[in-house]
């Protein structure tokens, strides 16, 4: 979604710019046969990006002068000043029409869950949300929570369960219902992970978004990564110290959390990482 999002952006700058490779079925997003001849196609011209820095200029400009034909994009581009707001993506991600109205009520918390494989520490920057940032936030809303997502067989879920007996929990059923789930609600409790921040910013019906800067949210630790719409009003952060999750369950439990509004030297500390210079173009664009 982020890739052809980003392809997208530069495709309205490029007229007469192809987006090929894609391969989206939850949203009917698929390549017509002449997009999938020319994915196939080799190109005398090709560059290649990765990462998430993009010099989206420096793409344009060597798209029009013509040094080169083709553009491999293999980044994820997770940076907000790159798409402006989410309106003008909605319609390329259309809610399927069987899936209309499936978000929880309006008096509950969507605390949506990633465990898996990362309550394990399987990525260091991904980390499960602390219990103690899930009480702050009930306390601060005075909403039921409901859990919802990868409730598994692991320590994470069991504390959850244990901790948070009396509330309901919603297992995941697939990730375009969960996706969905998490978009027509209007209280989240978003997750370290890019899949249910996209559920909730591309949302027109999610106006309480509760967004630790955790892991790869936080600025400080991932200064290429920038996923904190500071001028969203929908959005609620809660700053973190860095962090790099291993699976320690006391390291979990320990983490201090405050709340960081838009306008605070703290929070300016944050952004100020995230909108310090770009470093020049390494590769280019377009998968």
């Amino acid at each position: 979604m982020f890739q052809y999002m980003i392809a997208t952006v530069i495709a309205k700058r490029v007229p007469g710019l192809r987006i090929c490779g894609l391969d989206i079925p939850e949203w009917g997003i698929v390549d017509d046969p002449e997009s999938a001849g020319l994915f196939k196609q080799e190109f005398a011209k090709t560059a290649h990006v990765s990462g998430h820095k993009l010099d989206i200029g420096r793409v344009v400009d060597a798209l029009e002068r013509g040094d080169v034909d083709c553009v491999d994009h293999e980044g994820w581009a997770c940076r907000v000043e790159y798409y402006g707001g989410p309106e003008q993506f909605r319609d390329l991600f259309p809610t399927p029409s069987h899936l209309e109205g499936i978000g929880v009520s309006e008096n509950k918390l969507l605390v949506n869950v990633r465990a898996a494989e990362i309550a394990s520490g399987a990525h260091p920057d991904y980390i499960p949300t602390p219990t103690a940032l899930i009480d702050h936030v009930i306390e601060n809303t005075g909403l039921t929570p409901v859990f919802m997502g990868q409730l598994g067989d692991d320590w994470y879920t069991h504390t959850l369960r244990k901790r948070f007996s009396d509330c309901e929990f919603i297992p995941s059923r697939n990730p375009i219902h969960d996706f969905e789930t998490i978009r027509q609600t209007k209280h989240v409790l978003v997750p370290v992970s890019t899949f249910s921040w996209l559920a909730c910013w591309l949302s027109e019906r999610c106006t309480d978004i509760h967004m630790p800067l955790l892991g790869m949210f936080n600025p400080m630790q991932r200064p290429d990564v920038n996923l904190a719409p500071r001028h969203d009003k929908r959005y609620t952060f809660y700053g973190f110290p860095t962090v790099y999750w291993q699976g320690e369950k006391g390291k979990l439990d320990s983490l201090s959390f405050a709340k960081a509004a838009a306008g605070s030297i703290l929070f300016r500390q944050y952004v100020g990482q995230l909108i310090a210079g770009t470093p020049g173009l390494r590769r280019i664009l377009m998968r």
